[in-house]
């Protein structure tokens, strides 16, 4: 049996580039902690479990929101459209002094007064159910107790360090036709 020596480890540097190449939809959490409301933005978002709706969430340790979610126990969940490129943004650190300012954003409330981003192409309001360390993470398990399916639009993607955008379907992405419904095929061979 021949022994195995692992290789060199991954360093930062090469895991960004690597993690660079996953294309994301992007969202942004917003949390109240008493009187306290915050936004974040977040590549780091996905279902877990559709029973119970389970869906979860990773957020930097050294970030506001972190502890503020730990404390309010919540998190409301945006999934962004291509036209809040500002919004990620903002939300992001990337427009300094806006990092948690709702006052030109069109919100409304959750049952436990978190803001939810009109606009945005859904929502889900999160329980936290576990919080979960990933080394300078957390990665927060939410139950989906409220959302919806609001708006329509394309999503705000991101890869390589930039936003993208959907390329309109080709004739290519057709595919062929879908198969006849049972009775029409019946119909079809008498």
């Amino acid at each position: 049996m021949t022994e195995h020596t692992p290789g060199p480890s991954v360093g930062p540097d090469l895991f960004r580039q690597v993690m660079r190449r996953w294309a994301t939809g992007v969202t942004v959490a917003t949390i109240r902690d008493g009187e306290e409301v915050r936004g974040i933005t977040l590549s780091s978002f996905t279902s877990v479990s559709l029973d119970p709706p389970l869906v979860l969430i990773c957020v930097d340790k050294r970030a506001q929101c972190h502890d503020m979610a730990i404390r309010a126990g919540r998190f409301c969940i945006h999934i962004l459209n291509e036209e809040q490129r500002l919004l990620s943004d903002r939300f992001a650190g990337r427009r300094p002094g806006e990092h948690s300012l709702f006052s030109d954003c069109s919100t409304r409330s959750t049952a436990w007064d978190a803001p939810i981003i009109d606009g945005c192409l859904a929502y889900l309001d999160c329980r936290i159910a576990e919080a979960v360390d990933g080394g300078d993470h957390t990665i927060f398990v939410g139950h989906v107790e409220n959302g919806e399916a609001a708006g329509g639009g394309d999503p705000l993607l991101f890869f390589s360090g930039r936003y993208r955008q959907i390329a309109p379907p080709s004739p290519y992405d057709a595919g062929p036709p879908p198969p006849p419904p049972v009775d029409a095929f019946a119909w079809a061979s008498l």
